[in-house]
């Protein structure tokens, strides 16, 4: 009876053991469709663009003349002078920057016959009334997914990275807040009341 409990206590313990080592060699990359796959988000971009453009132009015209008569003895001569000066610099420079930082989880949507995976993420939180929305699209090979299941963002391939904020922030004074220009309200009233 001894020998037939270790004999049972043996065979099952040894699939757990097998279990475990293989836990310990398993690569928990994403290979398949419907894997998790983390993606790092390190989009750096800056732009800049300068346009500069000067004009001057000088125009100047001159007339003059005399009157002889009568019809008018108090305005003998008539003369014109026009000037006409006109300058412009135009400065124009535009400078955009970037960055977009974090850490996203999408999946993989297909597999591509070279085996490349598609994958595709949304991710939507609200912060203080505002709704930010991340939606990430692209290809990544499987050589470029890390150990840890991650790969940065400028290893994806055709990546459409898209974020958009909708919303206005709310701005709501707290109970102390309200409840201080309630009292200084009354007060004041009080104070106009009672003159």
């Amino acid at each position: 009876m001894n020998r037939g409990f270790i004999a049972a206590l043996i065979l099952m313990i040894i699939p757990g053991f097998a279990a475990a080592q293989n836990s310990l060699y398993q690569d928990y990359r994403a290979r398949q469709v419907g894997d998790i796959i983390t993606i790092v988000l390190a989009e750096n971009i800056s732009g800049q663009s300068s346009t500069k453009a000067n004009t001057k132009s000088n125009s100047a015209g001159k007339a003059s003349s005399s009157v002889t008569g009568t019809l008018t003895k108090f305005l003998p001569v008539f003369g014109a002078d026009a000037s006409l000066d006109y300058n412009t610099n135009d400065d124009i420079s535009n400078a955009q920057n970037q960055l977009l930082k974090g850490t996203f989880t999408a999946r993989v949507d297909t597999i591509e016959r070279n085996g490349d995976l598609h994958i595709v993420g949304s991710r939507s939180t609200e912060i203080n009334g505002e709704i930010h929305t991340l939606n990430l699209e692209g290809y990544v090979r499987p050589e470029d997914v890390s150990t840890d299941n991650s790969v940065l963002s400028y290893r994806i391939a055709d990546a459409h990275i898209k974020y958009l904020k909708k919303g206005k922030v709310r701005h709501r004074p707290g109970f102390v807040r309200k409840t201080l220009f309630v009292i200084l309200g009354l007060a004041v009233a009080v104070k106009a009341i009672k003159g």
